[in-house]
């Protein structure tokens, strides 16, 4: 089941926070690595072995590598749940 969190990312920060209650419900804390992907033009954090991988920092901020961000061809991205398989997805806005 795919969550709508009505929240963005900014292509143009680099960064964003992976919503506390998601993290709490994932097992996922500060200093956790998880792993950032690209998947037809959708971003994937996950805690799976990707071709990136980022620690979880304070207040759950996660960077999005350099060279991933400027793959990406949108600047403003919705953050999705997938519940089910537990991770977040990015996607064009």
């Amino acid at each position: 089941m795919i969550i709508r969190t009505g929240k963005v990312y900014d292509n143009s920060n680099g960064y964003f926070f992976y919503p506390a209650v998601w993290r709490d419900e994932f097992g996922i804390k500060v200093g956790d690595t998880v792993g950032i992907d690209s998947l037809q033009g959708e971003v994937v954090i996950d805690k799976r072995e990707r071709k990136y991988k980022r620690k979880i920092l304070d207040r759950g901020k996660v960077n999005i590598p350099l060279e991933l961000r400027v793959q990406l061809q949108d600047v403003c991205y919705e953050i999705l749940i997938e519940q089910d398989k537990e991770r977040v997805i990015l996607t064009p806005k």
